[in-house]
């Protein structure tokens, strides 16, 4: 009986664990990259079960420099798998990317660039969808146009995708250049969805002001309450690990930011 008893316990602690997911602007990956700041992302992200980049470059240098923080990963955890999106389709290209551990969660499907937004929205989100145990998320790596022109045109489609997978557990996420408080948002909330940092500002400065770094409330994690239990969510602040913003800024403007769910 014991036994028995000490099985079911950890059956239920093992599927019962938060999966951390972290998603990154992590700005123009491929343009020119050092290895400094290769070894930075990867320092960053190593924690993570699940990880969302945004701003590969939509070239073969994106792709090279986008592996060589996969390989260092794997130096570090054989667990690494990924997928690279390919090209989104309107101006501004770019490459998404998803990293995950093999180990935490397994991939159900091809993962692939929404086709219901992509005449909508110039960087049509990239979706995924993981098994986690016998329970399931389904995931929209997400890059909005800059707010000079106009994100909120884009965050208001973002609903349709819901209506697509309807029956999915989903998370929006990654730089939507707009703060989670906007009204464009208005149609996912009245779906069930919640932001999960609450005017956190994510993207730094070009200069330090009154000993502040941070600018805007860009970065953030959109998802369904109904589905999932948040058991903390954040940003990691780098930016006074350099001397300057200026050399902060070369790892990228924004700052990570993660999250640790169960699935309901």
């Amino acid at each position: 009986m014991r036994f028995y008893l000490l099985i079911l316990v950890f059956y239920n602690f093992s599927f019962s664990q938060p999966i951390k997911v972290i998603s990154w602007n992590v700005l123009n990956l491929g343009f020119y990259t050092k290895d400094d700041k290769i070894n930075f992302i990867v320092d960053q992200i190593k924690d993570a079960d699940i990880v969302a980049l945004q701003e590969v470059k939509s070239n073969k240098y994106g792709i090279e420099d986008f592996k060589k923080v996969y390989q260092k990963l794997v130096r570090i955890d054989n667990n690494w798998l990924y997928s690279l999106s390919g090209s989104t389709t309107g101006p501004g290209q770019e490459q998404y990317a998803y990293i995950w551990k093999k180990n935490k969660v397994s991939i159900d499907g091809q993962p692939l660039l929404d086709q219901v937004t992509e005449s909508k929205i110039d960087r049509e989100p990239y979706l995924i969808k993981f098994k986690v145990g016998k329970k399931s998320m389904f995931l929209a790596n997400f890059h909005a146009v800059p707010q000079k022109k106009q994100p909120w045109w884009e965050i208001k489609e973002l609903h349709t995708i819901h209506q697509k997978y309807e029956k999915e557990n989903m998370i929006f996420m990654g730089d939507f250049n707009l703060e989670a408080y906007d009204r464009a948002y208005q149609n996912l909330y009245e779906n069930d969805y919640d932001s999960a940092l609450k005017n956190e500002k994510t993207t730094i400065k070009g200069e330090e002001k009154n000993g502040e770094t941070l600018a805007n409330a860009y970065d953030n994690f959109i998802y369904e309450k109904k589905s999932f239990s948040v058991i903390k969510s954040g940003k990691i602040d780098f930016t006074r690990k350099f001397k300057t913003l200026k050399e902060a800024r070369e790892m990228s403007d924004h700052l990570p930011i993660f999250i640790e769910i169960n699935i309901k």
